[in-house]
């Protein structure tokens, strides 16, 4: 449903109200009331209505004819200038992209301190937590700042996509947020004037995440249901905010970028203020499609029909797996036959979805540089799982060990990842990822890191009682020390860049070793605690008195709560209930939830669930304490022993409580101690008995996981480590 809507609201004196549309009037009613009246607004949805009374400050721009304001309190009046000025290059990308005006006079942003989602894209009003607006140079690193560019590009999309033009019911959803989701990755590029989301952190941050729950029968979920109905509320809303924007970014690489914008032009133009179903969004692409020459291009040219082609993704749970009955690479001179009897082809470095009819026809491909290796989707555009005869994931391995550029950074951490998931199910055998990972002893690019540390870490988490768990951090410290070293000399040489991406991998690579105990690390960082703990003795960490590069912060907090003495990490408390700044708070909090001191996060784990704050906030928090301390038991002893009153309090989360007391648990005596837990606290098992099946069957998979693969991992790691 969209109507117009006329906004009228009596609030008390010295307080400013805000709508979705301009002020029309404002007077004074007595010397306690005013009354603002605001303009009609176009036609929209119903909930995208909002209104906001407060006593914050706005700064303000005028970006072409659109007022753009952003809204605080005045406290943090110094650190919205970045959001503002974001937000006024995204209208401007988004104006040229999709070919059609912001459709409003004006843009609110409103900062608030509590909000129960991130954000959201209410027309003219967008509303969002404060934390993530806010941008100060001196403590907000580049990390936290592309936070700011990415939540703003997401919601100004809206403003086109959702709001302009409109699913019809929400089994469609994918319609706004996949849309959202993609172009503002590429739109938060074009403001920071880099590639680096759309050339690599996409595959990792929105594809693999997407297919990592879909490889789940639990959670796997189609993108959208057929059927208007309620099923659409247990959907996975992950799938569709990433699911759905990695199946579009792979339409994109199919049709081409061009192609692309000119479907979505049309769809927005014919369904401005109004509601469209999937199939209008399709018939608006097929409609671009047909009227573009593919002669060029003998895939698209022959009887490819992009309506069927998307139409068939949008309905399928899980993801297709190519594997090696119906991939055939022989190597012919310099020539690789490839031989592929499903639908799709890759050809020239991009990916093909093919009709039926060509799908048995041989290609060849030219390799006239390089080795002879050839990878399907070689900038990860699909969506996808590849997996290769045993002996050319062996030929890929020689390549990355000798020559790992060759291959994109993408290609990089798709084989990665991959190989990992392939191992996880027993496809291939646990060495090929592991022999895989050496080659990061060469890598220079964060992405490929992120994406073996989380596959690698989820081993350790279902490892970490074995006897020869303390192997994983030294196998860690062995593919990151050239990194390390190459970082160390980085910072001293002034030729070399401190951009975004050195950034990034600079705290990775230092988080990981520190967190892993080498001592290099460790000696280096509570060198530079030395001169924060005389110099900001009497005041709070965001004070100036703190020289530490707001991107080195965590890691030194970290190391001084981990590794420090117990007058350091006094320092540490006490500093984290004095401050004030949200993020250096956060870094704080965090840095505490690494101390070795059980005792102190039994205290830091009560303090968080006996605060009086929000809902929203303690689970975080409570998730990084019990993420971070699932091998000493502290929390989940803590949550065993005191679950009565907390399922009394917050009785919705009495699942989220038992999810993070078990954390750990992966054996016999783990099963026991869920028994005894389930006898306790019987009369609460009737709502609880589904976590309690969950829980019970993760733990029985690992044990089977350990008896299976454990060992073989340990005995590589361990034969790599004394070469």
């Amino acid at each position: 449903m969209k109507a117009t809507f006329r906004i009228s609201i009596i609030h008390p004196m010295g307080t400013s109200a805000i709508s979705n549309s301009p002020i029309r009037r404002y007077r004074h009613l007595n010397s306690k009331w005013s009354k603002t009246e605001f303009e009609v607004t176009p036609i929209m949805s119903t909930y995208l209505l909002a209104i906001a009374v407060s006593d914050f400050i706005f700064k303000f721009r005028h970006c072409g004819k659109i007022e753009v304001r952003v809204w605080c309190q005045s406290a943090m009046a110094y650190d919205i200038d970045y959001a503002l000025h974001v937000a006024c290059r995204l209208l401007k990308y988004y104006e040229n992209f999709f070919s059609i005006p912001y459709p409003l006079k004006k843009l609110d942003i409103f900062t608030a301190p509590e909000l129960r989602v991130l954000a959201m894209e209410n027309w003219g009003l967008i509303t969002v937590r404060q934390k993530l607006m806010f941008y100060n140079q001196r403590l907000n690193s580049l990390r936290e700042r592309r936070v700011v560019t990415d939540v703003i590009a997401h919601e100004v999309a809206h403003m086109w996509f959702g709001n302009l033009a409109t699913m019809r019911w929400w089994n469609d959803l994918w319609l706004n947020e996949g849309f959202a989701t993609m172009m503002g990755q590429k739109a938060a590029d074009f403001v920071e004037n880099t590639t680096l989301r759309m050339s690599q952190c996409f595959a990792a941050d929105i594809t693999l995440k997407a297919l990592s729950s879909d490889q789940h029968t639990t959670m796997t979920q189609p993108i959208s249901l057929k059927e208007n109905s309620d099923r659409i509320h247990g959907q996975d809303i992950k799938i569709i905010y990433n699911k759905g924007a990695a199946v579009i970014r792979m339409v994109e690489s199919t049709i081409g970028e061009e192609v692309f914008r000119q479907g979505l032009n049309l769809y927005l133009v014919e369904f401005a203020y109004a509601n469209a179903e999937k199939s209008d969004f399709l018939s608006s692409f097929s409609k671009i499609f047909k009227a573009i020459d593919h002669h060029h291009d003998p895939f698209l040219s022959t009887n490819f029909s992009v309506y069927d082609y998307i139409d068939s993704w949008i309905y399928q749970r899980g993801f297709p797996l190519f594997d090696k009955s119906v991939i055939i690479l022989k190597l012919v001179s310099k020539y690789l036959i490839l031989t592929i009897i499903v639908n799709l082809l890759i050809h020239n470095g991009k990916c093909r979805y093919l009709h039926e009819k060509m799908s048995k026809m041989k290609f060849i491909v030219k390799l006239s540089h390089g080795p002879h290796t050839f990878v399907l989707d070689p900038n990860f555009h699909g969506y996808y799982r590849v997996e290769y005869e045993l002996n050319y994931w062996k030929l890929l391995i020689d390549h990355l060990l000798h020559k790992h550029n060759y291959f994109s950074v993408s290609t990089r951490l798709k084989l990665l990842d991959d190989a990992f998931v392939l191992a996880e199910t027993g496809r291939i055998p646990y060495t090929i990822p592991m022999k895989m990972s050496l080659y990061l002893r060469n890598e220079t690019k964060v992405v490929p890191f992120i994406t073996f540390l989380t596959r690698f870490e989820t081993i350790l988490y279902r490892v970490h009682r074995h006897s020869n768990a303390s192997l994983f951090n030294k196998y860690i410290q062995f593919l990151m020390e050239p990194s390390f070293d190459r970082i160390i000399k980085a910072e001293t040489d002034s030729d070399v860049s401190h951009n975004m991406e050195f950034e990034f991998i600079r705290e990775l690579i230092y988080l990981k070793m520190c967190v892993s105990g080498y001592q290099r690390c460790v000696r280096i960082f509570r060198s530079r605690l030395n001169e924060l703990y005389d110099n900001c003795s009497q005041e709070m960490l965001s004070n100036p008195c703190n020289s530490l590069e707001a991107s080195l912060r965590n890691i030194a907090y970290m190391v001084a709560s981990k590794y420090g003495n117990q007058a350091e990490l006094t320092f540490m408390i006490n500093k984290f209930h004095a401050e004030e700044y949200h993020v250096e708070r956060d870094r704080i909090f965090s840095a505490l939830a690494s101390s070795s001191n059980h005792s102190y996060i039994e205290v830091l784990v009560k303090e968080v669930l006996t605060k009086k704050e929000k809902d929203t906030d303690f689970r975080p928090k409570l998730y990084e304490l019990s993420r971070k301390n699932y091998d000493n038991g502290a929390v989940g002893q803590y949550l065993f022993n005191n679950f009565a009153e907390l399922f009394k309090r917050h009785e919705k989360y009495g699942p989220f409580f038992m999810l993070q007391m078990a954390r750990g648990y992966g054996t016999n005596d783990d099963l026991q101690k869920l028994d005894i837990f389930e006898k306790k606290y019987a009369p609460l098992m009737k709502k609880l008995k589904p976590v309690i099946s969950h829980i019970r069957a993760d733990i029985n998979r690992r044990m089977i996981w350990n008896t299976k693969y454990a060992d073989e991992i340990i005995e590589f790691m361990s034969k790599c480590l004394q070469h």
